[in-house]
C-alpha cells in the first residue's frame, strides 16, 4: 500500500467509515477516486520527505567539514 492509498484509506476510515468498512472498500470505484483526491497530498508529502533527507545529508557534510576545518586551525595554532 503505497502513501496515497494509506492516507485515502485513513481518511476515510476517520470519517465514520466512509467508504471503508473492514479493511475494505465498498467498491474499487470508490478506493480510485479517494486516492486520486489525496495523490498530490501524498506527492507533496514524499518530495519533502526527500528534501529533508537531502537537506540532512548536506548539513551532515557541511558538519563534517567545519569539524575538519576547526581541528586543521587547532593544529595550525599549536604549530
Amino acid at each position: 500500500m503505497d502513501i496515497a492509498e494509506k492516507m485515502a484509506a485513513d481518511i476515510a476510515l476517520a470519517m465514520d467509515g466512509g467508504e471503508w468498512k473492514d479493511g475494505k472498500w465498498y467498491s474499487k470505484f470508490h478506493r480510485d477516486a479517494w486516492i486520486k483526491a489525496v495523490k498530490p497530498y501524498a506527492d507533496e508529502i514524499e518530495r519533502l520527505r526527500r528534501d529533508v533527507e537531502e537537506a540532512n545529508a548536506r548539513a551532515y557534510v557541511m558538519a563534517k567539514e567545519v569539524t575538519l576545518w576547526q581541528s586543521r586551525a587547532a593544529l595550525k595554532e599549536g604549530e
